[in-house]
């Protein structure tokens, strides 16, 4: 059987852990197909590209992205769905605040 790949987002993770017990499907949690709309994405949300495309041996490092955003502005579409401009803090650099 070809490997497939079942990805979710939001509310879905229950169901994605019973696909893989009982089927053995791999699923992953990642974006939402609507934040795929953009001509471009950004790097956070094209993450799930490389999780998904990672071959059987090799591994995906996890991190926090550098940016966050803070609030939408609907009245100014761009190019891009999320426009990622604030720096993300880690716990430890707050606990120094």
């Amino acid at each position: 059987m070809k490997n497939k790949w079942v990805l979710g987002y939001s509310d879905i993770s229950g169901l994605l852990l019973a696909i893989t017990l009982k089927t053995g499907i791999a699923t992953a949690h990642g974006t939402n197909l609507i934040d795929l709309r953009g001509k471009y994405s950004d790097e956070t949300t094209a993450k799930w590209q490389s999780v998904l495309s990672t071959k059987p041996g090799e591994a995906v490092l996890q991190e926090s992205s550098p940016l966050f955003q803070k609030e939408w502005h609907h009245d100014r579409p761009t190019d891009y769905i999320f426009h990622l401009t604030e720096k993300t803090v880690s716990l430890e650099d707050r606990s120094q605040w």
